[in-house]
């Protein structure tokens, strides 16, 4: 009885041993394995996420890229042009987000860190219209309390006209007829600022209008046209794009870096002598 009771201990024992060694065994595989996934996190995973969240930010507040698919900024920006957009410079708005098609609008009280932008300006923008998810890119030409109007093709500002100087003329204002040829006309804004506008000429037939009625220009508001005149559609278009209030601005755009329509030979003959890419945008 005595040496059944002994075996009957000792197999106890034994049996305890083997699970405890089980257990042992288990734990020091998971701390073996520890190490190797920690590492894995630490290499990859987490420099990753930091990229990530830089490129974020970058993009958020300081310059993020935009395609431009229209030529309704010609001569000035072209179709397929990339464009770098400064985010700081007007301040923050409530379409911050929208370089990255978030469909977020922050609804602000008011623009952080405002600076209000200057006539001349080309600027990407959200519509007037809530439902219109669409980035636009044109150029400021109506300040808050201006009154814009068109009569024949030359802009008036509070009445006056701005100059105008023919410049030549150019093929591919219209993309419908490549062939087409447009005036090339140099107009100068009442603070000197100077840049070149296409327009199709009165014989053409047109959908936009080169004469208007005296658009008032809101507080808080802007008033925007493409250079491509008679191809655009901008803020004289009240139930299009319309004039744009303050906190629809996205940014301001810098330079046109890249034109994804390019040739390698255009491409090599730029990269050998710049004409258009990195040169800063007026």
């Amino acid at each position: 009885m005595h040496k059944t009771k002994n075996n009957k201990k000792q197999k106890n024992r034994n049996n305890n041993t083997i699970v405890h060694t089980k257990e042992n065994a288990i734990e020091d595989n998971s701390q073996s394995n520890n190490p190797k996934i920690e590492m894995f996190f630490s290499n990859y995973i987490k420099p990753l996420i930091l990229a990530f969240v830089i490129v974020l930010l970058f993009r958020t507040f300081f310059y993020e890229p935009f395609k431009v698919p229209s030529g309704s900024m010609k001569p000035t920006i072209l179709e397929g042009d990339h464009v770098l957009v400064s985010k700081f410079s007007y301040g923050y708005g409530d379409h911050l987000l929208a370089g990255m098609y978030l469909p977020i609008k922050l609804n602000l009280t008011k623009r952080w860190f405002y600076n209000q932008p200057k006539r001349g300006d080309i600027i990407v923008f959200r519509s007037s219209q809530d439902d219109d998810s669409n980035n636009y890119i044109k150029r400021l030409v109506g300040l808050p309390g201006d009154k814009i109007r068109l009569q024949y093709g030359i802009l008036y500002i509070n009445n006056k006209p701005v100059q105008l100087v023919k410049d030549g003329e150019q093929a591919g204002c219209d993309r419908d007829n490549p062939s087409f040829v447009c005036s090339v006309y140099k107009e100068i804004l009442p603070e000197g600022v100077e840049y070149n506008i296409l327009d199709a000429n009165l014989n053409y037939k047109l959908s936009f209008p080169n004469t208007t009625y005296t658009y008032e220009v809101p507080e808080k508001h802007y008033f925007f046209l493409g250079d491509n005149r008679d191809f655009s559609k901008d803020s004289r278009f009240d139930d299009g794009i319309g004039i744009i209030p303050e906190n629809h601005i996205i940014g301001k755009a810098e330079f046109v870096y890249w034109n994804s329509q390019m040739s390698i030979k255009e491409v090599v003959c730029e990269l050998l002598h710049p004409k258009r890419l990195w040169k800063k945008l007026n």
